[in-house]
């Protein structure tokens, strides 16, 4: 059984100064993960596996960048063979923007599933003989790999029996995934201390809180993003907090609207033409709620006519659509 012994008591929404050695470092997506905090970093999937890794890193860079400075990061999965993107935002503002727009954004004709990144950055740390750890330990040795968001003193059993005994080991969490990354491939050499990363997302040693984020609450939930997930491209259901009030749907508009312009389209460029506006309808709902939304000394970044252009294309039309009915 696991005795905790010491614990620190960590600060919650603190940001941590950076590396000593990574203060002139300028950020790419290879070093962001160690200059800007976890909590401003993005999952986005559901992208095509048609498009070359490079093409995904610059398309992903161009559609996010419009709501604040990021850097973008794609693995391909090992299991699945499907890519990823890990976008890493300088400010945790704008992670908390993309967030609220995972039903917003299309990229190669497919819908971004987009979440808030599962950072590891937690590690067992301890000596190598099984000599007990201290506080002193922790913060004498790791200090060097950055900064320590939090950790605690824990008695374990060491050994085997009948000649196990207890001993003391520290779970530490860094502030920055990349300081953990670095500090686990010093110490898988060391011949005195073992760090070995934990299997756990964010910083265990915080007690969870309610989230009361409004972009948290516009999330789709597990079971929707399940049946999204690589799909490829489709016609999502408007929600109904963008329907229009009448009672009609976007796409009865939409024709009427053709209709009366002389709009003449396949049905295939009607369905996209539909697509358009119900972005347009998003947009403008979201655009609506945070205009009149007054707690927040800093608003949060609104979208705009170049968001929906790149995310749909054709804005004007979808527009002067939205602005007849």
């Amino acid at each position: 059984m696991t005795i905790t012994t010491y614990e620190t008591f960590p600060q919650k929404n603190v940001v941590y100064p950076c590396r000593h050695d990574r203060k002139n470092e300028k950020p790419s997506a290879k070093n962001a993960q160690g200059l800007f905090p976890p909590d401003a970093c993005v999952f986005v999937g559901n992208l095509s596996t048609e498009v070359p890794p490079d093409k995904l890193v610059r398309d992903l860079e161009k559609k996010f960048s419009v709501i604040g400075p990021c850097h973008v990061k794609v693995k391909q999965d090992k299991k699945q063979g499907l890519p990823g993107a890990f976008v890493q935002f300088e400010h945790i503002e704008d992670a908390k923007t993309a967030l609220a727009w995972t039903e917003c954004l299309l990229l190669h004709k497919r819908f971004l599933r987009i979440e808030k990144a599962k950072g590891k950055r937690t590690a067992r740390f301890g000596f190598r003989t099984g000599a007990p750890i201290t506080d002193f330990d922790v913060t004498d040795v790791l200090a060097r790999w950055g900064p320590i968001e939090a950790f605690r003193i824990e008695s374990v059993p060491f050994g085997y029996s009948p000649w196990s005994y207890f001993s003391t080991v520290s779970t530490v969490t860094f502030a920055y995934v990349d300081d953990c990354t670095d500090a686990i491939r010093f110490f898988a050499n060391d011949q005195i201390f073992y760090l070995h990363r934990l299997d756990l997302d964010g910083n265990p040693l915080l007690p969870p809180a309610p989230n009361k984020d409004p972009a948290h609450a516009l999330l789709p939930s597990p079971e929707t993003i399940k049946r999204w997930r690589d799909q490829g491209y489709s016609r999502l259901p408007l929600d109904i907090k963008c329907q229009p009030t009448t009672g009609r749907s976007v796409e009865d508009y939409v024709r009427e609207y053709c209709q009366d312009v002389d709009l003449t389209l396949t049905e295939e460029e009607l369905k996209e033409f539909v697509l358009e506006v119900e972005q347009a309808r998003k947009l403008k709902w979201f655009q609506d709620k945070w205009a009149n939304s007054s707690s927040n000394s800093t608003p949060t970044p609104t979208p705009t006519s170049s968001v929906h252009e790149s995310a749909g294309g054709k804005g004007n039309r979808s527009r002067r659509a939205v602005n007849s009915w």
